[in-house]
C-alpha cells in the first residue's frame, strides 16, 4: 500500500472513531489474520485534555499511562481493539485524575460504539444476555456488567 493511501486509511479510521481534533491521532493499524483481529493504534499528540472526573477541558497533561485496550465493534467480520497509552491530567478542582477518553468511558474495556450496540440488542431487540454474548463473542459475565451500567434486566 503507498504512503498517501496509508495516510488516507488512517484519515479515515479518525473519522469513523470520531478523532476529529489535533489531541489523537491513528499510528497505524495491524491485522492479525490467524486471529481474524483488527488492532487500531492510537497516538495522544496534545498538550492539554478533559479531566475524566469533572469534564474540565484544557487540564494540562500530568503523564502517560501504560498502554490498554478496547473492543470496537467488527470490522469486516473481524475483531477490532483500540490500543493506547492513556494519560492522566492535573485537573485545578480535582487533581491528578484520568483523562476523558473520545471514544470510552471511565473504567471500561469497551468502547462507547460497541456499548450502544450491546445495550441496542438488549433493549430494542429484546435478545436474552446469552444471546447477545454469543454474537459480540464476549463472555456472558461482561456483558451482565454491561447491561446492568446501562440499567437493563439480567
Amino acid at each position: 500500500m503507498s504512503k498517501s493511501n496509508i495516510e488516507t486509511a488512517q484519515a479515515l479510521t479518525a473519522e469513523a472513531l470520531g478523532l476529529n481534533g489535533d489531541e489523537w491521532e491513528v499510528e497505524r493499524c495491524e491485522f492479525d489474520v490467524a486471529r481474524e483481529e483488527l488492532s487500531v493504534f492510537l497516538n495522544f499528540t496534545g498538550q492539554r485534555s478533559t479531566c475524566g472526573s469533572c469534564g474540565r477541558r484544557e487540564c494540562k497533561v500530568y503523564d502517560t499511562q501504560t498502554a490498554k485496550q478496547w473492543r470496537h465493534l467488527n470490522f469486516l467480520h473481524c475483531r477490532t481493539m483500540l490500543r493506547a497509552a492513556s494519560h492522566r491530567v492535573s485537573c485545578p478542582s480535582c487533581g491528578v485524575r484520568a483523562a476523558q477518553l473520545p471514544w470510552a468511558r471511565q473504567r471500561s474495556s469497551y468502547t462507547l460504539g460497541f456499548e450502544y450496540f450491546v445495550a441496542r440488542l438488549l433493549g430494542a431487540n429484546r435478545l436474552p444476555l446469552s444471546a447477545v454474548a454469543s454474537l459480540v463473542d464476549e463472555p456472558y459475565a461482561r456483558i451482565r456488567r454491561l447491561a446492568a451500567h446501562y440499567g437493563k434486566p439480567s
